[in-house]
């Protein structure tokens, strides 16, 4: 995340991926975009006012407050800057250890790092983060993170050159990028890169094959403002 572009992979397990890409406009909330986890959930977007927000798993120990794909909906759906998401994430329990990436309209950057009765933000001009906890508050609660250390250098990397969305969405969605997972049971199963000031959101499902893959556009409106999204 730098420069006004926030650039992000989700890797999960294909067997558990919906697919699915959900505009939003509830009652009394911002509208929305972004992957749909269970209809309901969201696993990161884009709303209205150009706040973005994605999740990225630290570890997996269910408790009874709030899943992750929840909490994401919920600051899609009520926060329209980091500030007040970062003051949302703070005040709802969390079920698991999660980090959040969040990027807004006013470039402002922060990588909420959370797990059950902690809460850490990191904040900067450009930030990354994979899927361990980086502050010195909560890395103690790492576990087995070898390769997300791996992975985390050619994101700081990217972030530092602020690289321009075209070139955020080739460095990620590249199938031979150092970003993108295709080992094991999981793997890269999309590529979400958004301009917060200009809504525009770009969206890869899978890998691009070679770089000279091209790239198509579709101009859609979601609630009145434009938001260009590639398929």
């Amino acid at each position: 995340m730098s420069g006004g572009v926030y650039g992000r992979n989700y890797d999960f397990r294909p067997r558990g991926y919906e697919a699915r890409f959900a505009l939003v406009q509830a009652r009394d909330s911002y509208a929305s975009i972004g992957g749909s986890h269970q209809l309901t959930g969201r696993l990161d977007g884009m709303n209205q006012h150009g706040l973005t927000i994605g999740l990225h798993l630290v570890k997996v120990r269910p408790r009874f407050p709030l899943t992750s794909t929840l909490l994401v909906r919920r600051v899609l759906d009520s926060c329209a800057t980091t500030a007040e998401a970062i003051d949302l994430l703070r005040r709802l329990p969390h079920a698991m250890k999660y980090n959040y990436s969040l990027l807004d309209a006013g470039g402002v950057a922060a990588v909420v790092e959370a797990g059950a009765g902690a809460v850490v933000v990191r904040r900067g001009d450009w930030l990354a983060c994979t899927n361990h906890f980086q502050s010195s508050q909560l890395k103690g609660l790492n576990h087995r993170v070898a390769h997300s250390i791996g992975r985390l250098p050619p994101l700081e990397s990217w972030a530092a050159r602020q690289l321009s969305a075209e070139q955020t969405f080739k460095a990620l969605n590249f199938s031979a990028s150092p970003a993108f997972h295709n080992y094991g049971n999981a793997q890269t199963l999309h590529t979400m890169v958004t301009e917060p000031p200009k809504r525009r959101l770009l969206i890869g499902i899978g890998a691009m094959l070679r770089r000279s893959t091209k790239t198509c556009w579709t101009l859609i409106s979601c609630c009145g403002s434009p938001v260009k999204i590639c398929r």
